[in-house]
């Protein structure tokens, strides 16, 4: 809602300020409207005092006006009404002069002052009717006299009553409250007084108006209780002041002519005391009561211009206060809110300086005890936070930096092993087709042996059988042992080129133990990348420990990395233990190839023997007759040596079918070992693929710009890492082509296209500074 601190302070500080000119505004209202009141209360205590003189005068004017119709008009009394008359117009002109000026300004009590004006412009029809006597006879021109006027002056107290109910002074109240009952009590003694003196001046004439003293009894009643009420009501200051001045003779006769009055019925009021003298009497004791509310009311509007006076000067004051208390604030605040926001600006200078990278800013305020020093030692540890933020980023990239030149390295290795493998399974797998094919021609030189071998056999056969006549068949014998002869040199060239296989077949066998040999150099290579895997995994995991939660991505990496490393140890050991079968089988082939060597050897000593003994019959043929039983027996001999080259053979077969089968068992091995090395080889490589996926940030598929070769080609940007980007392309691009790659933000990056596949590229940055489009 609030942009600034300078706004929020002031908003602050304006709740209190505006709840204090809230409140300061209510009061002065409250006060201003109770001094309005008390200003518009003294005219009306004024005009209180006025009614109170109409009244006084109006009931001197009824009495006057009764004591005229009872003594029958006299001049004297018609005298003293006509003086009565004038002091009471002289009154209500003061009235009426007073209600317009207070009309003017106030509309309060508009109704009852209307009201009362009607009854006082009603009087000049009242004297109008008792001057022209049309109110029928005395007596009842008395009763309708009293009525009228009386009417009048009720009306008149009860607006007193009203102003009274309208007073906002409590001081005033107390002491226009028994002022009232005066006014009442007044009311009731002008009657007392009136219907006294008709009373007598009717009695004069000797005659007792019953009705007229049961009046005067009741009025006289009605004065003793308003005076009782008075008491009542009135302080025993203001009641002593009532008791103080209504004293005297006047006050003393009109008591003790008022028991004169009580006894009429009983006894002849005496001869001096007339209906004049009782009214003149009783108007000097009514006269003190007045007096005495005249002080009442003095007392009521010195009370209420007091209290006028102490509104204003509370209003002032309230009203300098709170200017004062503003001001004050004001200043305050201003001078505050300059100071503090002072403090905040040098303070959020130096963080935006540590925001900006000036990491040699000096924060200010470190010292102070207060929020503005929490505020500057929390942006301390901000500092320090950014100072280690970066040591850790530089640290991060120099590790970034050496864990691309291990994946690096470590691909090459991993080429250079792939390719090394390669070469060896396939310098095993051609020596053991090589082994399969001698050991083939093995097997046909041992089946083409045994052929010969039968026939030598049955030649040597027929040689026994025909023993006993070599004499009578010596060109037959000659012919056979001729053709024994021929027999034994091929048998002797089969022997050889069995020896020339053999030992072939055990070149190549040498051969296979020593690319077994190899292997097992190949398996102590892979054992040692597996080794250095899992220690740059470990230095990996420490590095991460170290970065806390920058390197907690990184420290998944190197767990991941350490799990393979000890997957590829597994692996090794399983190629290690293959590799121990194929040098155990190729253990084997080697034996029975010395086997079949020796058989050979066996074999090429007997072809030998054959051909000296055939050559020794062909030289003895002469002697054959002679030496029929040595004949024989070489005969016999040859037979046996013909049956041994026999079993010679057939063991040369059979070892020729178990090279064969070992050479198809060594093929076998090797399939699996070249699976196995390509299972592993595809795991480090997905694990490389998986590392790199690991380090790429989601991105929205935002459109990039790739030029390459000066033309500018439109993709979408999948994911970015630290060294590249992720693009979907529909052109197909080529590893290894260098690209200028516009990201969304319009920075430009220099690229190299790492791979691509299906519409997804791989871009791989040639350097991590970045340059506006």
């Amino acid at each position: 809602m609030f942009s600034t601190v300078r706004a929020q302070i002031i908003a602050l500080a304006l709740v209190p300020l505006i709840g204090l000119l809230g409140f300061s505004g209510f009061t002065l209202h409250e006060r201003y409207d109770a001094y309005r009141q008390l200003t518009v209360m003294e005219p009306l205590t004024d005009i209180a005092g006025g009614i109170e003189s109409v009244i006084h005068e109006l009931q001197k004017e009824r009495g006057t006006s009764v004591g005229l119709i009872s003594s029958g008009y006299s001049a004297e009394n018609g005298k003293r009404l006509a003086s009565i008359r004038t002091l009471s117009d002289d009154a209500i002109a003061a009235l009426d002069t007073a209600f317009t000026a207070f009309a003017a300004e106030q509309t309060i009590l508009s109704a009852e002052f209307t009201d009362a004006r009607v009854r006082l412009g009603a009087i000049g029809q009242i004297r109008g009717d008792i001057d022209a006597k049309r109110q029928g006879t005395p007596a009842e021109a008395v009763a309708n006299t009293v009525k009228r006027y009386t009417a009048t002056i009720e009306v008149l107290a009860r607006l007193i009553g009203r102003i009274i109910e309208s007073s906002p002074s409590e001081a005033a109240t107390v002491e226009l409250m028994p002022f009232f009952e005066l006014v009442q009590a007044k009311e009731a003694g002008g009657l007392e007084r009136a219907t006294g003196a008709a009373l007598l001046n009717t009695t004069a004439t000797g005659d007792l108006p019953f009705p007229i003293y049961l009046k005067y009894l009741g009025k006289l009643g009605e004065e003793e209780a308003f005076l009782l009420q008075f008491r009542r009501l009135a302080s025993p200051q203001q009641s002593q002041m009532l008791a103080d001045t209504v004293t005297g003779p006047a006050v003393d006769k009109v008591k003790a002519w008022r028991e004169v009055l009580r006894n009429l019925p009983r006894a002849q009021a005496p001869a001096e005391l007339t209906g004049d003298l009782w009214f003149a009497t009783a108007t000097e004791r009514l006269d003190l009561i007045k007096a005495t509310s005249d002080s009442l009311l003095d007392r009521a509007l010195t009370a209420t211009r007091a209290e006028a006076t102490g509104e204003r000067n509370e209003i002032l004051v309230l009203a300098a206060v709170t200017t004062l208390t503003l001001l004050l604030t004001i200043i305050v605040i201003v001078k505050e809110v300059r100071s503090l926001t002072g403090r905040l600006r040098a303070i959020t200078k130096s963080l935006a300086s540590i925001a900006d990278g000036r990491l040699e800013t000096t924060l200010p305020m470190l010292e102070r005890g207060d929020e503005l020093g929490d505020l500057a030692r929390a942006g301390q540890v901000f500092l320090n936070n950014a100072k280690r933020r970066n040591e850790l980023e530089m640290h991060a990239l120099t590790e970034r930096d050496r864990e691309r030149q291990r994946q690096s390295r470590l691909e090459s290795i991993i080429a250079g092993f792939r390719s090394h493998v390669s070469e060896v399974l396939a310098r095993v797998g051609s020596d053991s087709e090589k082994m399969t094919q001698s050991a083939k021609r093995l097997d046909s030189a041992a089946t083409l042996a045994t052929g010969q071998a039968a026939g030598a056999r049955d030649a040597a056969s027929n040689s026994s059988n025909n023993v006993q006549s070599v004499a009578a068949a010596a060109e037959e014998m000659t012919a056979s042992i001729h053709e024994i002869a021929i027999q034994s040199n091929r048998a002797s060239d089969i022997v050889e080129e069995a020896t020339r296989i053999a030992e072939t077949t055990n070149a190549d066998v040498s051969g296979l133990v020593e690319a077994a040999t190899n292997i097992g150099r190949v398996v102590d290579m892979i054992r040692d990348i597996a080794e250095q895997t899992n220690l740059l995994a470990l230095n990996a995991t420490i590095e991460a420990a170290r970065a806390g939660d920058a390197g907690r991505g990184f420290a998944v990496v190197a767990s991941e990395v350490k799990t393979l490393s000890s997957q590829t140890a597994k692996a090794t050991e399983e190629i290690a233990t293959q590799i121990d079968g194929v040098q155990a089988l190729t253990q084997t082939a080697v034996t029975s190839i010395q086997r079949i060597a020796a058989s050979i050897d066996r074999v090429n000593e007997v072809t030998v023997a054959i051909a000296s003994a055939v050559e020794e019959q062909n030289t003895a043929t002469t002697e054959i007759t002679q030496s029929i039983t040595y004949a024989s027996d070489d005969t016999i001999r040859v037979a046996d040596n013909v049956q041994q080259v026999t079993d010679s053979i057939a063991e040369t077969n059979h070892e020729a079918d178990l090279v064969h089968s070992v050479a198809d068992e060594l093929l076998t091995v090797v399939e699996k070992l070249s699976t196995t090395v390509e299972h592993f080889l595809d795991d480090v490589s997905q694990d490389f693929v998986e590392h790199r996926s690991a380090q790429r940030e989601p991105t929205k598929r935002q459109s990039v710009k790739l030029r390459i070769d000066g033309q500018t080609i439109e993709a979408l940007l999948t994911d970015r890492t630290t060294d590249g980007f992720g693009v979907d392309i529909n052109v197909p691009l080529e590893a290894g082509t260098a690209v200028t790659v516009t990201d969304p933000a319009g920075m430009q990056h220099a690229a190299t296209v790492a791979w691509y596949h299906e519409g997804h590229a791989g871009l791989a940055l040639r350097s991590h500074a970045a340059f506006a489009a």
